[in-house]
């Protein structure tokens, strides 16, 4: 863990923040510190600082999880690519780790260690209440972190926000698909996510 302080003007006073790393915060899992909170609850750390994500409000977030899920199976190659459901992706380089609702990644073996950014190929975050900071925050920590495909879906709008071509700590592509309109991963340009599939009535 480091402290950073910050000064104000002639002032003697110092503000210390804590921040921490991803390994210590498997130390603190590990020593039991998150014990006291809800299986539901998501811990995440966003460059040091450590978050606390509380379930979505409404059934909607699950269903659309479900139905990324089930389109992702239907499109990938299993021998090439692993689906992840609301597990950790680590960014050791600048101190974060966050559980997305969605990634794929390259079909690796994580039993002993979690994917890092180097092998995501996609990662979708599902956002209503969110989505101010999946928008800012998120997507400069997924930017920096070399992420090169982020997916928003926006519940609010009933549209996806795709970031690509990370540039530092911003994407400098972006654009919205709506409900009558198509999406197709970078890594698999053959296959197209129909954005109202999200919506209609199963």
């Amino acid at each position: 863990m480091s402290t950073n302080a910050a000064s104000s003007g002639t002032s003697t006073d110092q503000v210390s923040v804590a921040t921490f790393t991803v390994d210590s915060l498997d130390r603190m899992s590990a020593a039991g510190v998150f014990d006291h909170l809800d299986d539901s609850t998501r811990v995440e750390l966003v460059r040091g600082e450590i978050c606390y994500m509380a379930p979505p409000p409404n059934p909607e977030h699950d269903t659309i999880v479900d139905l990324l899920n089930e389109w992702s199976f239907g499109v990938v190659d299993l021998d090439k690519v692993r689906v992840r459901v609301q597990n950790a992706i680590g960014m050791a380089a600048i101190d974060s780790l966050t559980v997305p609702d969605l990634t794929w990644v390259k079909r690796e073996n994580y039993r002993h260690a979690r994917p890092g950014s180097s092998q995501v190929l996609l990662l979708i975050e599902v956002s209503e209440t969110s989505l101010a900071r999946d928008r800012g925050d998120k997507a400069a920590m997924y930017a920096a972190a070399g992420i090169a495909d982020y997916w928003i879906v926006n519940l609010r709008d009933q549209v996806v926000e795709v970031h690509r071509k990370p540039l530092g700590d911003a994407y400098s592509e972006k654009f919205t698909v709506g409900r009558e309109g198509k999406v197709s991963p970078l890594v698999l340009p053959q296959a197209s996510l129909a954005v109202n599939d999200l919506w209609e009535d199963s």
